[in-house]
């Protein structure tokens, strides 16, 4: 006998029942029956595994295959089946034999005699607990960023390996955009143009490099203004291999000696806390209208709007005006602090206690 004879008569020893044994457990399905003549329910092997059961000792019903289908799918799901109606593929939870909860996704066809009635239902059951679990992580993660990014008031974002940009926290809301606009590179449409180009170039190398980066850039908000933002950001390594995701921050930057705002030196105190663009901007960032700063601090609104708008005369304002106003915002939970660069970053947090 040939040798190519030998591997057809093997071949031909192998039951049907064994291939459907590993496809169950390769890609984690399991097949079910139900003759509503005898209501008698049977589950393939692959069934009973997912479902933590002993083939040998459990036997299914219609009760208890009813009370493992989480409220929620039970009795939509069954009612379907017992009036002939074929499901197919919406996700159900169950509670497994063990107590451990399961998803999975059931595709049932409802077999007919010729005069229409139910002779038998068949279904398969796909388990995709895995999945659903990973997405699950995934939301709580993004959600943890979500408070994170609040706390901060920054947006945080998360790009794939290439620099593919998969969301950023706050985004959309600040820019006006909605989220198919931000995926990919289409977010560098925010930037102010003249920053544009200097601000994809760092990118790339950083991405190349496989290093960090940080920039400032003037960022499009919903209404058209631009203000200065710094993009910090680099690749996430685990266990000494390659980044597969990278992760970043963008932190509003109240002032900027190349972004049209006045130069903060070392020496400029006096000047830094009653910087107009930085009083403005941290009063936006509190949500205080001129006349709730008037209010709290005890300096006119005339004399804040004269100031935040560089008025005529806004320089003449009293030093003693302008700490009242920074002290203001301090309380209200500002803290106000300048980078080497001379860049000034304005940082919210929880409010003094008095």
């Amino acid at each position: 006998m040939g040798s190519e004879s030998v591997k057809a008569s093997a071949a031909q020893g192998v039951s049907s029942r064994h291939y459907l044994a590993m496809i169950e457990t390769a890609i984690d399905v399991g097949y079910w029956t139900w003759d509503p003549t005898s209501n008698l329910i049977q589950w393939s092997d692959g069934l009973h595994r997912l479902m933590r059961t002993d083939p040998k000792s459990y036997q299914p019903t219609v009760e208890n295959v009813i009370a493992m289908i989480h409220p929620d799918d039970r009795w939509v799901l069954w009612q379907n089946v017992a009036q002939g109606v074929p499901v197919r593929g919406a996700t159900t939870k169950v509670t497994r034999a063990d107590g451990s909860i399961a998803w999975q996704i059931p595709y049932v066809e409802i077999l007919q005699d010729p005069d229409g009635r139910v002779e038998r239902v068949v279904g398969v059951v796909h388990d995709v607990t895995d999945r659903a679990v990973a997405n699950a992580s995934r939301l709580e993660f993004k959600r943890a960023l979500e408070n994170l990014a609040l706390l901060l008031d920054a947006m945080i974002w998360l790009a794939k390996a290439d620099g593919t940009l998969l969301f950023a926290v706050g985004w959309c809301e600040y820019t006006g955009l909605a989220v198919a606009e931000t995926i990919g590179d289409s977010w560098l449409s925010c930037l102010h143009p003249e920053d544009r180009g200097a601000a994809a170039q760092q990118r790339r190398e950083a991405l190349n490099a496989r290093s960090g980066f940080n920039f400032v850039s003037r960022v499009r908000r919903f209404d058209g203004v631009y203000e200065p933002w710094r993009f910090r950001g680099g690749p996430v390594s685990i266990g000494g291999h390659a980044a597969t995701d990278w992760i970043g921050l963008c932190e509003r930057v109240a002032s900027h000696p190349q972004h049209d705002v006045s130069t903060i030196s070392q020496g400029q105190a006096a000047a830094y806390e009653a910087d107009a663009d930085v009083l403005r901007s941290a009063r936006y960032l509190l949500g205080l209208s001129a006349q709730d700063l008037a209010a709290a601090s005890g300096v006119s609104i005339a004399t804040i709007a004269r100031f935040e708008a560089k008025q005529e005369g806004a320089a003449t304002i009293k030093a003693a005006n302008r700490r009242r106003l920074q002290a203001t915002l301090e309380a209200a939970g500002i803290k106000f602090s300048r980078e080497a660069d001379g860049t000034i970053v304005i940082r919210r947090f929880a409010p003094r206690q008095s």
